[in-house]
């Protein structure tokens, strides 16, 4: 899967990938790298979860309220920092957590803790990909342990970080 070099960012764009969309294309990337047999169920299961994405089931918003696009971008900005919590991030935005929450879900369709989970697994491949060792990846995408970032990854990818590390460095 590829997209174009000049696709826009930001929080507003509508072909941007989504909450439960976005989960499931990391997925099917995860699935395509290992390519182990039984996984077309996994493969199916992640394609039918993007198509239905089409047609979104969320309120998503082209018009975002500016404290939610000041917490996107501390969650951009902060997700690798040990400890982060909604809550820091819900008054430095000067809302309820809760109301954070409902906002984030229905403008960006998933959860802000989903939004960091896969703000440090973009940072943990990167690491990964700069061949860094999995303890020092996993310290420097702000999880616990190596086995708290093999855990999360796992579930956002669909693979391990030392299988997507042997996949890249052409051991497999």
């Amino acid at each position: 899967v590829s997209a174009p070099a000049d696709l826009p960012a930001g929080l507003s764009h509508p072909a941007l990938l989504r909450g439960e969309a976005e989960t499931a294309m990391r997925r099917l990337v995860g699935l395509s790298m290992r390519a182990a047999p039984g996984d077309e169920l996994a493969v199916e299961q992640a394609s039918l979860t993007l198509a239905d994405a089409a047609v979104p089931s969320f309120e998503a918003s082209r018009h975002a309220p500016g404290w939610l696009i000041r917490a996107a971008e501390m969650v951009g900005d902060l997700a690798c920092a040990s400890g982060l919590e909604i809550r820091t991030i819900a008054d430095e935005a000067g809302v309820h957590p809760v109301y954070l929450a409902r906002g984030w879900r229905r403008h960006l369709g998933r959860s802000p803790t989903s939004a960091i989970r896969h703000r440090r697994a973009d940072h943990a491949t990167q690491s990964l990909i700069r061949n860094m060792d999995l303890a020092e990846a996993a310290a420097g995408a702000g999880y616990a342990d190596q086995s708290h970032m093999t855990r999360e990854y796992a579930r956002i990818f669909g693979i391990t970080p030392g299988a997507f590390r042997a996949v890249i460095s052409g051991q497999v």
